[in-house]
């Protein structure tokens, strides 16, 4: 095995790595982590795409960095899985206050007219 594999396996373990950060601070709320996060992966993968260029690999070398990006996607796709039920819980979240302004405002009394039931703008 060679050092530009050695070198390559290195960067794709600490993508993963990163990635399973990654994982801890969404669930925690840490947006502007992740971010940073995001950045110090993108010069990894920067890093990577330079190697993988020149280089040819034995198919030993090959598997042994597809089992790697295999760990590395699964948890992006759990990342994602995260993200997105997230998404959905601010989107009902935001439905629901926009709920209650349209009752608060079907009550306000505007100048010179009765309480209203129904906000003409819909």
């Amino acid at each position: 095995m060679n050092n530009i594999f050695e070198e390559l396996k290195s960067l794709y373990v600490q993508v993963l790595t990163l990635t399973l950060e990654m994982n801890v601070l969404i669930k925690e709320g840490k947006f502007e982590q992740i971010q940073k996060a995001f950045e110090g992966k993108d010069i990894l993968i920067k890093k990577i795409n330079e190697l993988l260029k020149n280089t040819e690999f034995s198919d030993e070398e090959k598997n042994r960095l597809n089992e790697i990006i295999k760990n590395i996607k699964h948890s992006e796709e759990e990342n994602t899985e995260i993200l997105k039920a997230g998404r959905a819980s601010v989107g009902d979240l935001l439905s629901s206050i926009n709920r209650s302004h349209k009752t608060i405002t079907a009550y306000k009394i505007k100048k010179e007219q009765e309480p209203r039931l129904f906000d003409a703008k819909e």
